[in-house]
């Protein structure tokens, strides 16, 4: 996780710094993402934008665990419809 936020700029460094913890447990619900980190961050970024604005604190969101559990959701629901636009 932290190579990939040492070449990411942003919000997406933001948000692989300090939601280490929401990129894990989205990688354990999906294993079949095969750790594949920058899809996880590409979509956790998409979900808070669309959910909380693109202005957003990043901190605010993942530290509120209500703010948490929805962005999550939304991550895997994105998810699950990529994989089935792509099948």
């Amino acid at each position: 996780m932290h190579e990939h936020a040492a070449r990411l700029t942003g919000r997406q460094a933001a948000i692989a710094e300090k939601g280490e913890l929401v990129v894990a447990h989205i990688l354990f619900q999906r294993a079949d993402l095969h750790d594949d980190v920058p899809a996880v961050l590409s979509a956790i970024s998409a979900a808070m934008d669309a959910r909380f604005g693109d202005v957003g604190f990043v901190s605010a969101v993942l530290g509120n665990p209500q703010r948490c559990a929805e962005l999550i959701g939304a991550v895997v629901t994105a998810i699950d419809k990529n994989e089935e636009t792509d099948a």
